[in-house]
C-alpha cells in the first residue's frame, strides 16, 4: 500500500469533503487547523492521501509509524523532512533508465552509444542484474563488469558467451578496474566499496541505488542520483501530480512483480521521457556535459 503525504494548501481542499452547512463547515475546519488533525482520503484500494494541516515531522512520524509496513511518499514540499524521518526510496526507477539515461547523456555530448565500453558495479548476483546487464550487453560496445562476486559472474560470462555470443569481462582489481571507464552504471555498491577503487576522475556515474555517492576524492565527473521525466498524467491521479514526485507517483502505480524487461517495454509504451538529470546539488545544467565530453576527449 502506498501513502501519500502533503501539507494542506487551503481550506477548500478540506471543505470538499465535509458534507455540512456552510456555517458548521467553517468551525470544523478552523478546528481541524488548530489541532493539526490529518485528513485522509482515499484513492484506490492501495493508494491513500494523507492532509496535514501544518508542517509538523512528530505528526508525520505518527502517519509513518501508524503505517510501518508501508511505502510512504511525501510531498515536494515535505520532501526535506526524508532524512530526519529516516525515510528513503524503496523503489529501483533508475534501474529501469539506465539505458535512457546512456542515450540521453550521449546525445547531449554528441557521441554514440553504441560505441561505449560501459563499467557497471555489482556485487549481488541476482535476476534483475542478470538481465540489466544482457539487455544493455546489446546496446553498447562492450559491458565490464565490477565485482567482489568474481566466481558466480565468470560462470554468467561464459554462459553469455557460449549460448549467446555475449562478449563481457569481470574484473576487481582496485587499481585498474575503473581507471579508463567513462561511464559506470552502480547498481549495488555502497559509497565506500565505490572510494575504494582507483578511478577516473572525469567519469559519469548513473547511481542506482539507494545510496548516495557524496565524497569522491578529487572527483570532477558527474553523479546522477535521480531523474526527472516527462509523463502523461492521468485524469484520476491529478490531485497527486500537483505536490508529487511524477517518478513516484508512476511507479506506485505499477506492478511490482513486472520483471526487468516487461518494465523496461512498458515505459517505452507508456512514452515516458527524461527531462533532467539530478546531480549532488540538483539538476545537472548541460553546459556540465558538454564540459565533462571535454575531458573525456583527453583520455
Amino acid at each position: 500500500m502506498y501513502i501519500y503525504i502533503k501539507r494542506l494548501k487551503n481550506d477548500e481542499e478540506l471543505a470538499q469533503n465535509i458534507d455540512m452547512p456552510e456555517f458548521l463547515k467553517k468551525i470544523v475546519i478552523k478546528l481541524i487547523k488548530f489541532f493539526n488533525i490529518i485528513t485522509v482520503k482515499k484513492i484506490d484500494e492501495l493508494h491513500y492521501l494523507y492532509i496535514i494541516p501544518k508542517e509538523n515531522t512528530k505528526v508525520i512520524q505518527k502517519i509513518i509509524n501508524k503505517n510501518s509496513k508501508e511505502r510512504i511518499i511525501l510531498s515536494k514540499e515535505l520532501k526535506k523532512y526524508e532524512k530526519e524521518l529516516n525515510l528513503s526510496k524503496k523503489d529501483n526507477t533508475m534501474r529501469f533508465f539506465i539505458y535512457d539515461i546512456l542515450k540521453y547523456v550521449t546525445n547531449k555530448i554528441n557521441i554514440k552509444i553504441e560505441l561505449q565500453n560501459i563499467y557497471i558495479l555489482a556485487n549481488q548476483y541476482n535476476k534483475e542484474n542478470i538481465e540489466i546487464i544482457k539487455y544493455l550487453s546489446n546496446k553498447v560496445k562492450t559491458i565490464n563488469i565490477v565485482t567482489n562476486n568474481i566466481v558466480k559472474y565468470s560462470k554468467l560470462e561464459e554462459k553469455l558467451y557460449n549460448e549467446e555470443g555475449i562478449l563481457i569481462t569481470i574484473t576487481n582489481n582496485k587499481n585498474k578496474g575503473l581507471k579508463r571507464a567513462k561511464f559506470i552504471i552502480n547498481l549495488d555498491f555502497d559509497n565506500e566499496a565505490i572510494k575504494s577503487y582507483n578511478m577516473n576522475m572525469n567519469s559519469i556515474i548513473i547511481n542506482c541505488t539507494n545510496n548516495k555517492i557524496d565524497v569522491l576524492r578529487y572527483f570532477q565527473g558527474i553523479i546522477i542520483n535521480d531523474i526527472e521525466i516527462k509523463i502523461e498524467e492521468i485524469e484520476e491521479n491529478k490531485e497527486l501530480y500537483k505536490e508529487f514526485d511524477k517518478t513516484e507517483i508512476y511507479n506506485s502505480f505499477q506492478s511490482e512483480t513486472e520483471r526487468y524487461i516487461e518494465a523496461i517495454k512498458k515505459i517505452e509504451k507508456d512514452k515516458l521521457e527524461i527531462t533532467s538529470l539530478v546531480g549532488m546539488n540538483g539538476n545537472i545544467d548541460v553546459k556540465e556535459l558538454v564540459n565533462i565530453r571535454k575531458n573525456l576527449d583527453k583520455m
